[in-house]
């Protein structure tokens, strides 16, 4: 069994009231299994995506996947082991706005219709992990931005 939901919604946080948003309060989705074998109450952190959901509910039922490559990856190794982590990235999109999520960072691009960045946000969950303090333009952070940046181009052109 599987307990999921669509993503969340800022009731004030950012002086937002809405469910479309690129912080973390709006993307965020809970994710339960009920794995018949697998102890109760185990808890697992990291990043993972919906799109992980398919690829995982068949290899727990034992079927093959079908023919081609699946967008998702099994989180099946991660319910069966604890000490395995999340994915390194990932990365969500709304409207023009490109986003990287990491355990570290999230790192917005706002694109204009040219593909030109517009605007960008950058918040550091360690020490800020209320988004509050975007950093972006600072120089303590320009080599994460180069990074994270660059990252986005490689996952925007591997979806071409």
């Amino acid at each position: 069994m599987v307990f999921t939901s669509d993503h969340g919604y800022s009731l004030g946080e950012h002086e937002l009231w809405v469910k479309h948003s690129t912080y973390n309060v709006a993307m965020k989705t809970p994710l339960m299994f009920r794995v018949p074998g697998l102890e109760r109450g185990q808890t697992r952190s990291g990043l993972t995506e919906h799109v992980d959901l398919y690829p995982t509910i068949i290899e727990l039922a034992g079927i093959e996947p079908p023919e081609g490559q699946l967008q998702g990856k099994s989180l099946q190794p991660r319910l069966l082991d604890a000490s395995l982590p999340g994915k390194p990235a990932i990365y969500p999109r709304w409207k023009s706005a490109d986003v990287i999520h990491t355990g570290q960072y999230l790192y917005t691009e706002w694109l204009s219709k040219e593909g030109s960045i517009t605007a960008r946000m950058l918040y550091e969950h360690e020490s800020d992990p209320d988004e509050r303090t975007n950093p972006a333009g600072e120089l303590e952070y320009a080599a994460s931005v180069e990074e994270l940046s660059a990252q986005l181009v490689r996952h925007r052109e591997s979806l071409r």
